[in-house]
C-alpha cells in the first residue's frame, strides 16, 4: 500500500466541525459514498496538486 499525504488549509474553508471535515475528506478520497447536505463543506471541491516526494 502506498502512503498518500494530504495537506489542507482548514482556515480557508467555511466554518465546520471536526466531524464534518472528516466526512468531507473521506468522501473525496472515496471512502464514503456520499456526504450530508447539511455539511457546510458539501459544495466545496477538493483541489489536487500532485508532487513527487523523494525518499
Amino acid at each position: 500500500m502506498a502512503l498518500v499525504v494530504i495537506s489542507i488549509d482548514r482556515d480557508k474553508l467555511p466554518s465546520h466541525t471536526n466531524e464534518q471535515f472528516e466526512e468531507w475528506v473521506m468522501f473525496y478520497v472515496n471512502q464514503r459514498g456520499g456526504i450530508s447536505n447539511q455539511n457546510p463543506l458539501a459544495d466545496v471541491d477538493l483541489e489536487a496538486m500532485v508532487r513527487e516526494i523523494s525518499k
